[in-house]
């Protein structure tokens, strides 16, 4: 089952994606811009796109990626769905929670295929931020 970096989360669906379901007030999150309905792609060194959909193996990793990485500097890869756009972020976050609480969604705007090819595409910008440092208190 999912976590946010403590807490259950709901059992993924196939076919998924990891979503950040809430941002918790004056976390590392918020401060660095994340925001609810943000789709993690990687985290650490678990790749949203090493996997077919978010299957019960993916989740496992990613919860287990969870558990070994709380304690430590880590980077997330988020990409952000609109309409218009997708944009791509990764931000570094110092060792404790992040402020994060994750969920399992289908991407409604943008087939996993498209959000794929747009991430692979050389072109593609990713912005880098750097969470500032803080306790969580949700």
């Amino acid at each position: 089952e999912y976590q946010e970096e403590e807490e259950q989360q709901e059992p993924p669906v196939l076919g998924s994606v990891a979503y950040v379901g809430e941002v918790f007030a004056d976390s590392p999150a918020e401060r660095a811009g994340v925001q609810e309905g943000d789709c993690v792609l990687e985290l650490a060194d678990w790749h949203y796109f090493d996997f077919d959909a978010l299957d019960d193996e993916a989740v496992e990793q990613f919860n287990q990626t969870i558990e070994q990485t709380i304690e430590q500097e880590r980077t997330m890869l988020f990409a952000r769905v609109s309409e218009e756009t997708i944009q791509f972020y990764r931000v570094a976050f110092s060792a404790g929670l992040a402020g994060i609480r994750f969920v399992n969604a289908e991407v409604p705007q943008i087939s996993i295929d498209e959000l794929r090819k747009v991430y692979e595409d050389e072109s593609t910008e990713i912005i880098d931020v750097q969470a500032p440092e803080g306790e969580v208190s949700p």
